[in-house]
């Protein structure tokens, strides 16, 4: 585990104002921090870790949610951990390897997609998608949408989905 150290005296000046008495005592940090309106200090973790001589590139769960829309934000913080636990220096994270991670968690997106259809039509007697899309067109019709715009879109995320399948 990477670990870097923080300057609480620094942070505490920082939330306070002025110099603090050095003394030996019990703080709890979170009332203390509370009590200068300071709850949430903020600091750059990028010039942290470089008074350590350390760098870090950081990812998010927004950045597995854009390759994987699919995925709630959940999901998505378990592909990083994922990603982290199985690191290799030699490959590094890249999008390859959050995309690679995402399907061997949760499955290709594709699939996800046509699971997620085949139990919306378990909702009808008949296991076919006809039912499913008349009740679509009676909903675009009470909403005031466009079913040909939304079929229109659906193919062209259909197509850009499976090109490269």
């Amino acid at each position: 585990m990477t670990t870097i150290k923080l300057n609480l005296h620094e942070l505490f000046v920082r939330a306070f104002g002025g110099e603090i008495a050095l003394v030996p005592a019990t703080i709890n940090l979170a009332e203390a921090l509370e009590f200068a309106d300071a709850a949430d200090p903020e600091c750059n973790i990028h010039d942290l870790l470089a008074s350590e001589n350390k760098i870090a590139i950081i990812w998010c769960v927004d950045d597995v949610r854009h390759i994987r829309g699919d995925l709630s934000v959940a999901q998505a913080w378990d592909v990083l951990e994922s990603v982290r636990n199985r690191h290799d220096a030699t490959l590094g994270v890249t999008w390859e390897t959050l995309t690679a991670a995402a399907e061997a968690l949760f499955g290709t997106a594709n699939k996800l997609r046509a699971d997620r259809f085949k139990r919306a039509l378990n909702a009808y007697d008949e296991p076919e998608p006809t039912d499913l899309l008349a009740d679509a067109l009676h909903w675009c019709q009470t909403s005031g949408t466009s079913f040909d715009e939304a079929l229109r879109l659906a193919r062209l995320h259909f197509d850009a989905e499976t090109d490269s399948e």
